[in-house]
């Protein structure tokens, strides 16, 4: 018989914990509906931080996914007249002496195959027993921060008699490293004016909210209600508005995302530039979604704790 009482208590006590949180859930979004203005006032702002914060992770994912920011690659076209020997010497000074982390060496025809297979076979040989295409090297090399390091090898392909030119993209991978700091800045001050509107609202809210029911929270607690019981009333609508800010801010960046990688693409096709567009994937949304809630939630019960002291 006791235990009968103890499980029937249990049971009475979750349903009746369920019941009010699904009570305040549905008052949270009736209170919505009622007066979305008073809310879009918050959301928008909200949502603009996080189409600010996805755009400058994608632009950094998008930046370590097709570009090396760690090595530099030097294309070296050589005379026709050199021989495999002067190759292997060229070979063993450069990765001797410098941090080289791939060599490849190509012939004419080599060259030309891979040529095609970039440009999508596209035929630039009219007479077929030409081939315009010199011997080429391409290696890959750390990015020293020294100067000289990087002159000292630049130096020794300039004065080798053998080597007809070379071609580098450390400039471009610098400009690129510097632009992805810049992405960095601007995702921290996402995060900073995220922040700052995230507590003003809560803040702002909670003031309001427990002020104007000052009676109904000391009634409350003249009856022993807990002070879980107490704060889940105020907890479920800035969760909810902080829930569609980022679902807003969500469809502003895809918006986004479709029509710049649509334009991009076809100035980068017309310039013959392989490179490939990444999406935020749907766990990385995921993840931004729950890290919203969860810093909502937490907001709010810091919040309403801090203005409850005041009333109770």
């Amino acid at each position: 018989m006791k235990n009968y009482i103890l499980k029937n208590s249990i049971f009475n006590s979750i349903f009746a914990n369920l019941h009010h949180h699904s009570t305040c859930f549905i008052n949270s979004i009736k209170q919505f509906l009622n007066s979305p203005l008073n809310y879009l006032l918050f959301i928008i702002p909200i949502s603009l931080c996080i189409l600010l914060v996805l755009i400058s992770y994608n632009f950094m994912k998008n930046i370590d996914v097709n570009l090396k920011n760690d090595e530099e690659k030097v294309i070296i076209f050589l005379k026709d007249d050199i021989s495999f020997m002067e190759i292997e010497n060229i070979k063993k000074e450069i990765i001797e002496n410098y941090e080289i982390t791939v060599f490849n060496y190509y012939n004419e025809q080599e060259s030309y195959e891979i040529y095609s297979k970039i440009n999508e076979g596209r035929n630039i040989i009219k007479n077929e027993n030409y081939n315009p295409f010199p011997k080429t090297i391409v290696i890959e090399k750390k990015i020293s921060e020294s100067i000289l390091d990087n002159n000292k090898m630049y130096l020794y392909l300039e004065n080798n008699k053998f080597i007809d030119s070379f071609n580098s993209n450390s400039i471009f991978l610098k400009r690129m490293n510097f632009f992805r700091n810049i992405l960095l800045n601007i995702l921290l001050l996402s995060f900073a004016f995220f922040f700052f509107i995230l507590i003003f609202f809560i803040n702002y809210y909670m003031k309001i909210e427990i002020s104007s029911n000052r009676n109904k929270i000391y009634i409350y607690n003249l009856l022993g209600a807990r002070g879980s019981y107490i704060r889940r009333e105020y907890l479920y609508l800035p969760v909810l508005s902080g829930f569609l800010s980022f679902i807003l801010g969500y469809i502003f960046f895809q918006s986004f995302y479709y029509f710049f990688t649509t334009s991009l693409n076809e100035i980068l096709t017309s310039f013959s530039i392989p490179y490939s567009f990444t999406n935020i994937s749907f766990v990385e949304a995921a993840f931004g979604a729950f890290s919203v809630i969860i810093l909502m939630i937490s907001v709010c019960i810091f919040t309403i704790n801090k203005h409850l002291k005041h009333v109770l």
